[in-house]
């Protein structure tokens, strides 16, 4: 029988590393989705980190699987995301950053404001807007349609040209995913970083101004 589930729910991660090979075909689905489908990170050897522009004042930020069971298929998911909140500014460390090995207890990150909140929220219609919309359409008879628009996100380039560099979690290498000696340097708006709404509102916006088609020799575009 096919087994369902009624709600989706987080595994947690030593459950994951209990039945890790049930857990390889998403975890790989991610790692091809962000090195390669989006190109949202890029893999660099820890050796070659130095040589990256920007390295004298990178900043490193830690990342995390978060592992889905989704309902109502049961389906595995896992989604890699950074912890924005703990960005550090290795300019400010006396230490070399190279390695970007896990901190000591005894040495937390020096935590790194992004930006104000106005400067990192992604605004979207309101509803008297969309309501007005919808009206109009309606009087109009034009037709309505929604999409959504897969991993978002990580199609959105990050405005700050500053480098960031994470140290892919360490379950990707226990599963064979990553080489141990690999850092991702991030070249897109990566959930869970604090910039990466306004990056992809700033992406989303641009692109739909440039949207243009050709329906039943109308040429349409995006106001």
């Amino acid at each position: 029988a096919v087994h369902s589930v009624l709600q989706t729910y987080t595994v947690p991660l030593p459950q994951v590393l209990k039945d890790l090979p049930l857990w390889i075909p998403p975890l790989k689905n991610e790692v091809t989705s962000l090195e390669t489908s989006t190109t949202a990170v890029r893999p660099v050897k820890v050796k070659d980190l130095v040589n990256e522009p920007g390295y004298e004042e990178m900043l490193v930020v830690p990342s995390k699987v978060v592992p889905t069971v989704k309902a109502p298929d049961a389906r595995k998911k896992a989604r890699i995301v950074l912890c924005g909140n703990l960005v550090e500014d290795t300019s400010k460390c006396r230490e070399q950053p190279m390695a970007l090995e896990d901190r000591q207890d005894d040495q937390p990150p020096q935590q790194k404001t992004m930006g104000s909140s106005f400067d990192l929220y992604a605004s979207g219609i309101d509803g008297m807007s969309l309501r007005c919309t919808l009206r109009k359409a309606a009087q109009e008879k034009w037709s309505v349609g929604v999409t959504d628009v897969s991993t978002a996100f990580l199609l959105a380039p990050r405005k700050s040209s500053r480098l960031m560099v994470t140290k892919p979690p360490s379950i990707l290498v226990e599963a064979g995913l990553i080489d141990p000696d690999i850092r991702w340097v991030i070249e897109k708006a990566v959930y869970g970083l604090d910039t990466s709404p306004s990056d992809w509102q700033a992406y989303r916006d641009e692109a739909l101004q440039s949207m243009r088609w050709w329906e039943d020799g109308v040429h349409n575009w995006v106001v």
